[in-house]
Formats: structure tokens, sequence, C-alpha cells
């Protein structure tokens, strides 16, 4: 079983910090590692910390976001084939682009809550670019992990992550064969068209799932972190699936907005949402998921498309 305690994981991180120099500082403890290049993104995040772990729930890697919103994190021991979990903290001194003002939120401060944001990546390779979204972060709680989980209520494997990415594509009306846990182009000040509600020059890989964010995190009732936090929130970690009640108004106000988005900007279809899904719908969901998602299909891998400097930016 997945299991950690996040204030434990992050004050042993500080405590050895010296001995494990990873991430955008270019160290690494292993002839044999493994790098990633993680993009968190709400819009683009700047100074977040990325913990990476792996099934087990040990820490792997660390990184902080640079001023391009990525960071470069060399895994240490990390098992070919096996899921990680990561785990992306914006704190004070972090700050993240917010598409519903068009300018940065920033700096968080003490009295504000600190926004935390997950992903179950089936599998990974070195180089290959992965992102840290409101849509991993459901798709995490679909595979039982959240940000204040001791004990998942069940093992991280392969099979659960790729199921959490089927549910959260079924649950907001995505194509199935969308990856979310690809890197996504994160909406920036400097690619963000206020007027017209676009990121700017947002083609090829990560075009799609950064679009997608946009557009919720544009038409968020309140705000773009906030609702990240309710649609994790809105899934039943026990069960694996999306509660009843109140707590699932937020699948459904999604699903309206990029319904509405989706041939104007967004270039795809978008059904209506299947919150409760057959066995049936599931596996041709997760089938469809296995050949998109990670790297269970050679050529799915994703090469970086950024520097990931891993130096805490200002955002600006």
């Amino acid at each position: 079983m997945f299991n950690f305690s996040f204030h434990r994981r992050l004050a042993l991180t500080v405590i050895s910090a010296a001995a494990i120099t990873l991430a955008g500082c270019g160290g690494t403890t292993s002839s044999s590692s493994t790098t990633l290049l993680v993009t968190p993104a709400l819009g683009a995040a700047f100074g977040a910390t990325v913990l990476v772990y792996n099934a087990g729930g040990g820490l792997i890697g660390q990184g902080v976001t640079g001023s391009d919103g990525k960071v470069n994190v060399t895994l240490s021991g990390y098992t070919a084939g096996e899921p990680i979990v990561i785990k992306t903290v914006m704190g004070v001194g972090s700050s993240y682009f917010n598409e519903k003002t068009g300018a940065n939120t920033a700096p968080l401060t003490a009295a504000e809550p600190i926004v935390t944001l997950m992903a179950v990546v089936p599998s990974v390779a070195s180089g290959q670019a992965v992102g840290v979204t409101a849509l991993t972060n459901m798709a995490a709680a679909f595979a039982g992990v959240t940000a204040d989980t001791v004990l998942t209520t069940k093992p991280v494997t392969s099979a659960v992550a790729v199921e959490g990415i089927a549910k959260t594509n079924l649950a907001l009306g995505l194509p199935v064969a969308t990856n979310i846990t690809e890197a996504p182009i994160a909406a920036t000040a400097a690619n963000w068209n206020n007027a017209t509600g676009v990121i700017t020059g947002a083609t090829g890989t990560g075009s799609v799932t950064g679009k997608i964010l946009a557009e919720m995190a544009r038409t968020s009732t309140t705000t773009p972190a906030a609702q990240a936090v309710a649609l994790a929130t809105a899934v039943n970690t026990s069960t694996g699936t999306v509660a009843t009640g109140t707590a699932s108004a937020v699948v459904g106000t999604v699903n309206t907005a990029l319904a509405a988005a989706s041939v104007t900007k967004l270039s795809i279809t978008v059904v209506a949402p299947v919150t409760a899904p057959t066995a049936a719908q599931v596996t041709e969901a997760k089938t469809v998921a296995t050949a998109v998602a990670g790297n269970a299909v050679p050529g799915a891998v994703q090469k970086p498309t950024g520097t990931g400097t891993g130096s805490v930016g200002t955002g600006g």
C-alpha cells in the first residue's frame, strides 16, 4: 500500500535536502537515473515544490519549478515500468498564472491554504514530460491518492493509475483518448490572450490539455486552485466513483464549460459526463488510456519541450 504523510515527508525532505540534490540542480544519486520534465499547471506554476514518490511511498526525486513553470527532476532508484506519484505543493513564495483574472496569483501568503496537486503516472521513461494539473488531481483521487491521504484505499499500480485517467475522462465528458498526464502548454502572462480567453500559439504536444485547463480555470466559479481541489473532493476515494450531492456539482460545471468551448476553442468533442460508468465503459476507456498515457506503448513517451531550469521564478 502507498503510505505517506505529507507533513512527515516534507519535514524529511527538508532534512535530507543537502544529501539529495535532485531535479533542476542537475545532481543525481544514481548512475542509472531517470529524469523527468514536470510541468505543474493551474496556469503555469512558479516556485512550486515538486515531490516524486515511488509506488511504495518512498521519496525518489524533488525540485522547484523555475521561471518557465517547469522543473527537471532526477529520480533516484526508479524501477522501470512502475507507477510514480507526483505531489506539487504551492505555498508561501510560489505563484501561478490565473486565467480567470489574466494575471499571476502571487505570492501565496501564510494566511492562505497550501495548494496541492497530485498525479499518478502509470510508468515513465527518462526524458519524459509529465503534467500535474486539476485533471491529474482528479485522476489521482480515483486511484485512491489524495494530498492528505496517509494510507490509500488501494495499492498504487499502473492499472489503477490508468483506471483513474479513464474515469476522469469519462466523468468530465472528455474524449477517452485524452492523455491528461501529458505536460500541458500552460498559460502565462506571455502567451495568454485575456480578451479572447485563449493561449496564443498553442499547437502540438500539450496544446489540447493546456486549452482544456485554461477553459476550466477561466470559467471556474471561484479560483482555478479551488476548482482543482473540488474536482478531487468530488471523488469518493474508497469506491472510486463520483460522489453524489453538492460535492459533485463541480463536475457538471466543468463539463458544461468544456462542452460550450469544445468546437470553438478546444477542437475536441465533449459529451455528457459519465459519473457512474458501467464495467464495460471503464474497460473500454482503460484500453484507450493505456495506449496514450505514460510509457505504455512505444512512441508514447513525450520528450522535453522546455528548459526546466528548476530555479525559483518570479512568474513574470
